[in-house]
């Protein structure tokens, strides 16, 4: 009886035990679910998330609304207009009332701009051509004797015009020269060029000719020029400096900036002598700028 009570007792504890697994491995099962689950919409709130915020990125700036212009930026660009028009017309009436155009530049020892022909020269019409030239810039004559060819040198130039400088000079020149003159707006200076030999000596033969050289070169004058007064003051030759070159100028004794003629050497080969003062600083950067028009 006692054994059947214990078997009785054995079995259902058996059956207790097969169930309690089959109810253990059932919860188990069930909680891997739910967990799988739950990962599962983890997991795919967690693609959509990201797909959003990928197309967002993507996605083309919304345009954002045109900030209002300010009024001071408004006026800022009415001034740089009305200051652009007022700029534009101010150069145009500039340039309107400038001299007229200048003509291109050519060289005959000295940068011009214009030539004319003298015929049958004397000391006379080269003065009144020099005297006649109207245009901006350097005009240069060219001088026709009466044989109707151009003067082609300087001795035969100064024979003409019976001019007979001391014999040192005379020596030591060479066969070109050009006579011309330079003007800018009111301002005119007449002037003759030398090429010349041995600088010492054509120095010293100019010293010896400044007592004749202002009448020999009377056709240098311009008419009506105040640099040329023909005041009783005295005159005097003087040693100057300007542009960095040694100039002598017969000049009047109360005042250096009258002057009847100057000379100065433009280079150890080439002696410039002109009417007047203010014209030689001109015409020493018109020499020095033949190189640059070559």
């Amino acid at each position: 009886m006692d054994e059947d009570k214990n078997k009785q007792a054995g079995r259902g504890l058996q059956d207790l035990l097969h169930n309690k697994q089959r109810l253990q491995s059932l919860r188990t099962y069930q909680g891997d679910t739910a967990e799988a689950i739950k990962n599962l919409n983890e997991s795919v709130a967690s693609i959509a998330i990201k797909e959003k915020e990928r197309q967002e990125e993507q996605a083309p700036p919304k345009p954002k609304g045109s900030a209002p212009i300010s009024f001071m930026k408004i006026i800022t660009g009415l001034v740089l207009i009305v200051g652009s028009v007022l700029i534009l017309l101010f150069a145009t009436q500039a340039i309107q009332k400038e001299d007229p155009e200048i003509k291109p530049l050519e060289i005959r020892l000295i940068t011009y701009n214009n030539k004319i022909n003298v015929e049958e020269i004397s000391k006379n019409n080269i003065e009144s051509a020099l005297n006649s030239i109207s245009e901006n810039g350097t005009t240069i004559l060219n001088l026709i004797g009466k044989d109707g060819k151009e003067i082609s040198s300087t001795k035969e130039l100064l024979n003409i015009l019976q001019i007979n400088p001391p014999s040192i000079f005379l020596r030591n020149i060479s066969m070109d020269y050009v006579v011309g003159s330079h003007k800018i707006s009111e301002q005119k200076t007449h002037f003759i060029i030398f090429k010349i030999g041995e600088f010492g000596a054509v120095f010293s033969g100019m010293l010896e000719w400044e007592s004749a050289i202002l009448n020999d070169l009377s056709f240098l004058k311009e008419s009506g020029s105040k640099k040329m007064s023909t005041s009783t003051e005295k005159y005097i030759w003087k040693d100057l400096i300007i542009k960095n070159k040694d100039v002598r100028a017969l000049v009047q004794e109360n005042d250096y900036e009258l002057a009847k003629i100057t000379y100065t050497f433009l280079d150890k080969n080439t002696i410039l002598v002109t009417s007047d003062i203010e014209g030689v600083s001109n015409l020493v950067n018109l020499y020095i700028s033949r190189a640059v028009a070559r």
